[in-house]
């Protein structure tokens, strides 16, 4: 059993999506013939806020062997950055809390010990001096990307072969980034921040990332071999939930957060439309789970939808076992393209198929999402608002003529979208890159 480290940011109990993928890793490694020695912060309070990410977590570095994986947890003392943002008040506050955010971005791509974080360097670089021996490699899942330095540092200090795994694009990509709304700042932010992806990524042995597109620009970025890892889903998670419901009302399920770049306005004017057609006729109800997370967002939406209060609801996060069952309920299951990013599949994907509900995408990526759901035989695609329309009444008559309505999945395809199946993927690529 080759015995690699972990070394991750986000990790269970962790209730953030991103603590999935390196989980399912730790879980899954072992029936590929790694062993992983997982490296992580501590999270001991629920996340229902983005403040509580930045609270103090843990006082004492935890321990814990589990059946093919063991985890080292370490506690989290937030700086003064993350205390303005959980406590500060006021203005005054806020403008003090983004100033230290820009100190903050630009010193921890020059030192180490400049993340609140800090101690995760620390520990890994000793724990790898010392079992340097025992290790057959490391494996580093971003964001943060700082913690590709960390991989960076592991290998200087010890020689062992790295290899990165991101989750999402860092300077590769040309929206969403902190340095394109700083006009003068940004432009050395960003030559730092490239500067160093291509001399960290210079050590890597190589990378995985979530979709074709990312490790094709990433490649040529970083010019470093790549593969494709996509998240999933745990199929246990979803089957018990797979049964017919009897549901009353014309659910249409939208899961987790929105981006400003998401055109969500394309779907709500046709649910206004179906609304105002049939609203007097059937009960019908289009929830988003979790979206209030992004209080503008859940404003957004509640804006847009201003006088069909009846028809429509914005929550928080809740238990995941609560969403997939939601899910699970619903008639529709809603995703929306990124804009006109290519390449980002993101999470939620994985979770609707793993429902086996027919999925409105509404716009379309033309690219990965689109493949996914065609390819699994679950696809509702709209790209505009009367196509939009035509996708809910289509479902709304299925509805009042069963009862439900169904697709029938292929699970051939959805099974290759497991995730011990894309571990099986991961662990061929550490095969190539830590031979």
């Amino acid at each position: 059993m080759k015995r690699i480290l972990l070394l991750t940011y986000y990790f269970p109990p962790c209730n953030l999506t991103a603590s999935q993928r390196p989980y399912s890793w730790a879980r899954y490694l072992n029936h590929f013939g790694y062993y992983p020695i997982v490296i992580t912060r501590s999270w001991d309070r629920e996340i229902t806020d983005p403040r509580d990410v930045h609270r103090v977590s843990g006082h004492q570095t935890e321990h814990e062997v589990c059946d093919g994986y063991e985890i080292y947890r370490l506690p989290y003392f937030p700086g003064w950055r993350d205390r303005l943002f959980t406590h500060g008040r006021g203005p005054i506050a806020g403008y003090f809390q983004r100033f230290l955010t820009l100190v903050e971005v630009f010193m921890q791509n020059v030192f180490w010990w400049a993340p609140a974080y800090r101690n995760l360097f620390s520990f890994a670089i000793e724990y790898a001096q010392k079992h340097r021996s025992e290790l057959h490699g490391v494996l580093v899942t971003a964001n943060p990307y700082t913690m590709f330095f960390l991989g960076y540092k592991v290998h200087k200090k010890t020689g062992l072969p790295w290899v990165a795994d991101y989750r999402d694009d860092w300077t590769s990509r040309g929206w969403g980034h902190w340095f394109t709304r700083l006009p003068v700042l940004g432009i050395l932010g960003r030559w730092l921040e490239t500067r160093n992806e291509q001399k960290w990524l210079s050590t890597a042995s190589g990378f995985v990332s979530i979709s074709p597109e990312y490790v094709k620009s990433i490649g040529m970025h970083v010019n470093r071999p790549g593969e494709v890892v996509y998240n999933g889903y745990v199929d246990e998670d979803f089957a018990r939930f797979r049964q017919t419901f009897n549901n009353e009302v014309f659910t249409v399920v939208y899961n987790g957060t929105l981006i400003p770049m998401q055109n969500i306005e394309m779907f709500l004017s046709a649910w206004i439309k179906m609304v105002d057609m049939h609203g007097k006729n059937i009960r019908m109800k289009l929830f988003f789970l979790g979206t209030a997370y992004d209080q503008k967002q859940k404003q957004r939406i509640e804006k847009y939808l201003f006088g069909y209060e009846d028809y429509f609801e914005v929550s928080g996060r809740m238990p995941r076992n609560e969403v997939i069952r939601k899910q699970s309920e619903a008639h529709l299951l809603l995703m929306v393209a990124y804009g006109a990013v290519k390449g980002s599949p993101g999470t939620k994907i994985f979770d609707y198929i793993a429902c086996h509900k027919p999925v409105v995408l509404c716009p379309s990526d033309h690219d990965v999402i689109e493949q996914i759901l065609t390819s699994s035989e679950l696809a509702m695609i709209a790209n505009d608002k009367q196509e939009a329309e035509d996708v809910l009444e289509l479902a709304i008559a299925e509805f009042q003529a069963t009862g439900n309505v169904k697709r029938n999945p292929n699970k051939e395809i959805l099974e290759r979208f497991s995730r011990f199946n894309q571990t099986r993927v991961l662990s061929e690529a550490l095969n190539k890159f830590l031979p």
